[in-house]
């Protein structure tokens, strides 16, 4: 993350950058907000900008102004919004994973998940919320997704698991895997979360983590999203092993 200090919400729609003011910490969680209403930018501003170890640095009111400023600045995190002027929340989401594919993008949109929820995910973003969620809640989801991990509202989570699930064929290579690796990629497949199973298994956080890694890379995943999605499938037909 840079170490900028925020741009100060603006009421147009062009891109706002960080001023030469006080320097922001290197721990900090660096986010870029685009929102074509400056009541919502603004408000995300200064929910983030109050949060612990977090800090704004630049907003767009659209696709075309904010992805020069998501190049330039290469934000941890960006909250992108659906509904834009010229390219779409998740035209620009595509386009930000392939340019700066460090950045994790979280999708906070006014419409139904039922509609978009998959969509997005499919586009990239690592999480999904409805714009009727809490700006607490909001908070918590830049930190989800900023360490790596998915973040989508129960409703979201509902549409994406069943899609998922309709759509892909259980993995195979499950065999290669060790005790503990496996015991990790079951539980991801029930849907438990990452502190949740160090804790059941005795294990830190970070043992979890390269557990989770390594069944990864046995299983020839690109991404998280798609270890879960292997994960699920698997724990739902354990006994089928076609091709991966």
């Amino acid at each position: 993350m840079k170490t900028t200090s925020p741009d100060r919400p603006s009421g147009s729609g062009g891109p706002t950058a960080p001023d030469s003011g006080s320097e922001a910490s290197q721990d900090d969680i660096g986010v870029i907000l685009v929102d074509d209403h400056p009541a919502i930018r603004q408000a995300l501003h200064r929910a983030v900008d109050s949060a612990c170890n977090m800090r704004v640095l630049g907003t767009g009111g659209s696709a075309a102004a904010a992805l020069p400023l998501i190049e330039k600045q290469r934000p941890d995190v960006v909250v992108v919004d659906i509904s834009l002027d010229g390219l779409d929340g998740l035209t620009l989401t595509r386009r930000i994973r392939t340019r700066v594919s460090d950045a994790r993008v979280l999708i906070f949109s006014m419409y139904d998940a039922a509609a978009y929820a998959q969509r997005a995910v499919r586009a990239g973003a690592s999480g999904y919320l409805q714009k009727d969620a809490s700006l607490d809640e909001v908070i918590a989801a830049i930190r989800t997704v900023n360490e790596d991990r998915i973040y989508l509202s129960t409703a979201a989570r509902v549409h994406v698991l069943t899609a998922l699930l309709e759509e892909s064929s259980p993995p195979s290579g499950v065999a290669d895997l060790t005790r503990q690796e496996m015991a990790v990629f079951q539980m991801l497949g029930e849907g438990t979360e990452v502190r949740e199973i160090a804790d059941r298994l005795d294990l830190s956080r970070k043992t979890v983590e390269a557990h989770r890694r390594h069944a990864k890379e046995k299983l020839g995943c690109e991404s998280v999203h798609d270890l879960l999605r292997r994960a699920i499938l698997w724990t739902r037909h354990p006994s089928a092993s076609p091709s991966a």
